[in-house]
């Protein structure tokens, strides 16, 4: 998107992205009533140019993981330029789609939980009550009182889901 509107500013572009695309999905019914929602982190290599704005040079494995430089061991590592994604992103219990319903991108070396969060409060402000049921996370989201504040907000301003049909995730 960046290189699309080099004009806009770029926390200009992530609010419209993150708000009023969310609306018009909502007003075309895009949301299954499922709300089956996806929490997720990933890095994003960039050419190694110091002038990539606010990017990190890390090290990583070749399963591009990153490695603590002071604890490698013999494996094949390989330095890389990078930003790190935070996606919120909805789908079905088939997996027959997907949307993005948010994201973040930050410095390489930026913990991806708390924006998670952030992106889920913006979600349920922005759309209204009743779309996000359940949150898939990763291990690197699990923070007992970020996922307690995210419950409290979801109960709080949803009804109950309907009867499943369906067993549990």
């Amino acid at each position: 998107m960046r290189k699309l509107s080099r004009d806009t500013d770029p926390k200009a572009l992530l609010l419209w992205f993150n708000q009023d695309t969310l609306l018009v999905l909502r007003e075309h019914r895009a949301f299954d009533p499922e709300g089956i929602f996806i929490g997720d982190g990933s890095y994003l290599f960039v050419p190694d140019d110091p002038a990539c704005e606010g990017s990190a040079r890390l090290l990583f494995d070749e399963d591009n993981h990153p490695v603590d430089p002071a604890k490698k061991d013999s494996g094949k590592y390989q330095w890389r330029r990078c930003y790190k994604l935070v996606s919120l992103i909805h789908t079905n219990r088939q997996g027959e789609f997907f949307l993005y319903a948010g994201v973040a991108v930050l410095p390489g070396k930026a913990h991806e939980c708390p924006v998670l969060y952030q992106l889920v409060e913006q979600f349920v402000e922005t759309v209204g009550a009743g779309i996000m049921r359940r949150l898939l996370l990763d291990r690197a989201f699990l923070d007992g009182q970020a996922i307690g504040r995210c419950k409290q907000l979801l109960r709080h301003r949803c009804p109950p889901p309907p009867a499943q049909e369906y067993g549990p995730l």
